[in-house]
């Protein structure tokens, strides 16, 4: 799975649709990976915390 760096307007898109900071956090990695939400609710937890890490990298 490949992730791109995020723009301002996907912050955006994933503040107007709302819901808790999970959901805004699948959501956000759903647009920056390119695939649906239920792709992400699936992966194991091991590599969702990579994900995160990767984002991480990325505002860092």
């Amino acid at each position: 799975m490949t992730m791109r760096r995020a723009k301002v307007k996907d912050q955006l898109a994933v503040e107007k649709v709302g819901g808790s900071d999970a959901e805004k956090e699948i959501r956000l990695f759903s647009l920056l990976c390119n695939v649906p939400m239920e792709l992400i609710e699936e992966i194991d937890i091991a590599d969702y915390k990579q994900i995160q890490k990767e984002y991480e990298d990325f505002l860092s």
